[in-house]
């Protein structure tokens, strides 16, 4: 794992989408690199997120969770996971999609440090969804964090299977975003006979996927997190 920082001395530039200096002689704006997490595993060097250690998170932060009846079913284990965050939990049951553009908005608005959002389970057309989920980060890529977690169906679900697909092909090229898999994560015997909602006694499932996830990120934000992995951590930030 490697953490690079292009603004530490002795470090070369990384990759960046952001707009910087112009080019000499032209109108073509340089990308200023920005720091961003490495993980290397056998020779291939992946990106996985954008850093945003010179933003200050709110205290408490501020996490805007978006989403279905998957999400509101597991509202009580999520705020109690997050008690020392500011929550904002907005889940109703049947929300497809559609909706994520003007929530985001809303989350933008409130200045979110992190926002997850857990739809496309009641998508039924992959063709719009894939338009929402862009629209909804595109809203979202000033968010130093946004987790979007993918929909788990009923075996030969083919549009369930279609609105993942959007999902991992889209979130790779926003460095910002992360996927929580709620497709491989809960296990089939918690759910109910629809093969989509959790049983009862599980709803603390989405709670444990998303608040390690983000606890995590806090904690590594702020410097609490661990310095170590099974591979030596470079470190490049001062």
């Amino acid at each position: 794992v490697l953490i690079a920082d292009p603004h530490s001395p002795g470090l070369s530039p990384t990759p960046t989408s952001s707009a910087g200096a112009s080019v000499e002689g032209g109108s073509e704006p340089i990308p200023e690199p920005e720091p961003l997490v490495y993980v290397r595993n056998e020779g291939a060097t992946e990106r996985w997120l954008r850093l945003e250690g010179r933003r200050r998170l709110h205290d408490p932060p501020i996490v805007w969770l978006i989403g279905d009846s998957i999400l509101h079913g597991g509202r009580d284990a999520i705020e109690a996971g997050l008690s020392d965050w500011s929550v904002t939990l907005d889940a109703v049951v049947g929300r497809s999609s559609s909706s994520g553009v003007a929530l985001a908005e809303e989350a933008v608005a409130q200045d979110a440090d992190a926002v997850v959002v857990e739809l496309g389970t009641n998508d039924f057309s992959p063709a719009p969804f894939s338009g929402y989920l862009i629209q909804t980060l595109d809203v979202l890529a000033s968010v130093p964090l946004v987790v979007w977690q993918t929909a788990k169906g009923a075996e030969g679900d083919e549009s369930i299977r279609a609105v993942n697909e959007a999902i991992r092909e889209n979130v790779p090229t926003y460095p910002n975003v992360a996927i929580a898999d709620w497709e491989a994560f809960v296990p089939e015997e918690a759910l109910q006979e629809d093969g989509i909602h959790p049983d009862e006694g599980f709803e603390r499932l989405e709670s444990e996927l998303l608040v390690p996830m983000l606890s995590e990120w806090r904690d590594a934000l702020t410097g609490k997190g661990a310095t170590s992995c099974s591979r030596e951590v470079v470190r490049g930030t001062s």
